[in-house]
């Protein structure tokens, strides 16, 4: 394989590493994002904020 082969091969894996770690990152601001609310409405109804019938996202 000829340098300029294995540099673009590099690349290609380096690029696809990076995808799947903001894929990764994005997922997990999500997740939070997601406990964070549920959080949010578990107090609200524990203080009898909420209105019936208003349920979790």
């Amino acid at each position: 394989m000829d340098p300029i082969h294995i540099s673009r091969r590099r690349n290609q894996i380096n690029r696809r590493r990076l995808l799947e770690e903001e894929r990764r990152q994005r997922q997990q601001r999500q997740q939070q994002q997601q406990a964070q609310c549920e959080r949010v409405i578990f107090a609200l109804r524990a203080f009898n904020c909420l209105p019936m019938g208003v349920t979790s996202t």
